[in-house]
């Protein structure tokens, strides 16, 4: 580089006869106290992966999805044969018939009953009638009244068999308990399932979960130590397949090490409302450490990639003052707001690095700043 430098010197002269300065904005590399953070990897899972179950046995009349089909909470998903539950229903419907038509006969006898029973009390009162003969009406109207309650009782039963059978009927009807996509099919029509059989395997796709595997020795370092409580770690997630960032995402932690791996797990629910991620997606995160450093940070569009790794062009002046973009290796660490924290030996707080405009430089062309510049955190 200090060769090139020199070399692009000497020809100074003959410079003022290439291309003009190419127009570029920057932006200024800044220095931030920044918590140390602890790079790791995990995968994307679903938040709800379920295998929808028939909670009825029956033959599949028909099955309303395909495998890759997005349902809505209450979507319909199959239907089985229910004619052998109709025919019950209407049988048992008229069985309440009967038993309420029963109910009406018994109250009309009770209340025959009952009436006889005062009759014969107003007769007592005047000592005209025995009154054996009263107590007897008396226990007979008490056994009419029960024989009422009876079948009150009896036609509760079948009502609540009633309430029940529709229940199954409606169970014939299969729908989603939530919003996703279906995975694959599990039944086919005409086929018999039994009652807990899986129909549809439904996954959730509108938000994920990211399963890190953290090493045992990053516990200790949590924000909190190792009772911090769920929620209060934030974590950085990157999604290299997409280009997605996810900052400071609340982490729940999860306190078992395995003892093979010595690692403990880490939970951070991103969403993804325009459906780009899948289950089983790589993921790194970041993991805050509760300690602090200085630290280098720049904008992630003055980012640059070659065969060799990262470089940003950052605006030197060599010779009479002029500027130009010397390209400056970088080691990128981690995200945060507002930028990418770097290292480099060659970059300093400080420095202009090319955000717009980059894409069409070579290593030490002359530049011409355009304002307005860009900071960092914007």
């Amino acid at each position: 580089m200090a060769l090139l430098m020199i070399a692009l010197t000497a020809a100074r002269p003959a410079a003022a006869q290439g291309p003009p300065a190419a127009p570029v904005r920057v932006a200024t590399a800044e220095a931030r106290t920044i918590v140390a953070r602890q790079r790791t990897t995990g995968e994307l899972r679903a938040v709800t992966h379920v295998q929808v179950a028939s909670e009825e046995a029956g033959r599949v009349a028909g099955i309303a999805v395909e495998p890759g089909d997005r349902v809505a909470r209450g979507d319909i998903l199959a239907r089985l044969d229910g004619s052998r539950l109709e025919i019950e229903r209407v049988r048992l419907a008229a069985e309440i018939a009967v038993a309420e038509a029963v109910i009406a006969v018994r109250r009309a006898e009770a209340a025959r009953v009952e009436a006889d029973l005062e009759r014969l009390e107003r007769l007592g009162d005047r000592d005209a009638v025995n009154p054996r003969e009263i107590a007897d009406k008396a226990l007979e109207a008490a056994i009419a009244r029960a024989r009422v309650l009876e079948a009150e009782r009896l036609t509760d039963v079948a009502r609540q068999s009633m309430v029940l059978l529709e229940k199954r009927c409606a169970d014939m009807t299969i729908v989603a308990p939530g919003s996703g996509v279906i995975i694959r099919r599990m039944a086919e029509v005409g086929g018999w399932i039994a009652a807990g059989a899986a129909v549809v395997e439904l996954m959730s796709d509108d938000a994920w979960d990211v399963v890190l595997d953290v090493p045992q020795q990053v516990l200790a370092d949590l924000p909190g130590g190792a009772s911090a409580s769920d929620g209060a770690i934030g974590v950085t997630i990157e999604i290299a397949s997409t280009g997605q960032s996810f900052i400071d995402v609340p982490a729940r932690r999860i306190p078992q090490v395995d003892p093979v791996a010595r690692t403990f797990r880490l939970h951070v629910r991103i969403d993804d409302p325009a459906h780009r991620l899948a289950q089983g997606m790589s993921a790194v995160g970041w993991i805050p450490l509760g300690r602090r450093q200085e630290s280098t940070v720049i904008p992630a569009d003055a980012l640059m990639e070659s065969a060799t790794g990262f470089f940003v062009f950052a605006v030197r002046t060599i010779g009479d003052g002029a500027p130009v973009a010397a390209p400056v290796p970088v080691r990128l660490l981690f995200p945060v707001a507002g930028g990418i924290v770097v290292e480099s030996p060659e970059l300093r707080a400080g420095d202009q690095v090319v955000v717009e405009g980059n894409e069409r430089l070579f290593p030490m062309s002359p530049v011409r700043l355009v304002s307005p510049s860009v900071t960092t955190g914007s």
